[in-house]
């Protein structure tokens, strides 16, 4: 085998480990404590999640307002 179909194999693992659910949940978490972090320094900005791709990083009770872009 050579060293090219190694790599395919490697990189076909990797992202097959990518799309197991627990670590799709596990990044969203992570996501998620960024957003407060950033936050906490910020508060003076009002934090507008957008709502197609954005809003499950955000604590419901810091956001301030919503927004809806394509």
């Amino acid at each position: 085998m050579s060293s090219r179909d190694l790599a395919a194999i490697a990189f076909a693992e990797l992202r097959r480990e990518s799309q197991d659910i627990y670590n799709r949940i596990h990044s969203i978490a992570e996501d998620a404590e960024f957003v407060k972090q950033v936050h906490q320094h910020f508060r003076d900005l009002p934090l507008l999640p957008n709502m197609r791709c954005g809003a499950w990083y955000v604590d419901p009770d810091i956001v301030g307002g919503w927004l809806f872009l394509h």
